[in-house]
């Protein structure tokens, strides 16, 4: 078993030997994973995962981007006449 302590930051240091089995290179991004045992990382290994890995846990609804656009410009407009009144 293998332990690290965490700063008061909340950042830990993957030990040597973790990192090179993983991999885990300066600069690269891991996934932390929370499960029933603890917490599980990863190297992330594309973007797409990194951004799921974000939401895991949350739920997670699909809109189309013409719904963002209203949703963005519903809200333009009412910063807007909030600076103007």
């Amino acid at each position: 078993m293998i332990t690290t302590t965490v700063t008061q930051k909340g950042q830990v240091t993957i030990p040597v030997s973790l990192r090179q089995a993983l991999a885990i290179k300066p600069k690269d991004r891991v996934v932390f994973r929370l499960s029933r045992q603890g917490i599980i990382i990863n190297k992330a290994t594309s973007p797409v995962e990194t951004l799921f890995g974000a939401a895991a846990g949350k739920k997670v609804r699909f809109v189309s981007l013409k719904h963002v656009r209203r949703q963005a410009g519903q809200k333009l407009g009412e910063k807007y006449q909030r600076k103007n009144v």
